[in-house]
């Protein structure tokens, strides 16, 4: 299932049980792909996805000759929107 479709799900299945999104609950997606086209908009974490697979492309490669185990953060950052108290 599609991330896009499991936000709407759920937005879909609060208002259904009667919460209200956020005065009941929070509800927060990832990536902001279609969240601003939900309703209520939902609030996202973005991750930059096209360097993420980048290094981890890198690391694959890198550990065919270091197999150490690698750690790696990356940065994220909360679009807010109408989805979060």
């Amino acid at each position: 299932m599609r991330r896009e479709t499991l936000a709407a799900g759920v937005l879909q299945e609060l208002h259904q049980a009667g919460l209200r999104v956020p005065d009941d609950i929070s509800v927060i997606g990832f990536d902001d792909s279609i969240e601003d086209m939900l309703t209520p908009p939902l609030s996202s974490v973005g991750r930059p996805l096209q360097e993420m697979g980048v290094v981890a492309l890198d690391l694959a490669i890198a550990t065919i000759t270091d197999p150490e185990r690698q750690s790696i953060r990356f940065p994220t950052h909360l679009v807010q929107r109408n989805s979060a108290a």
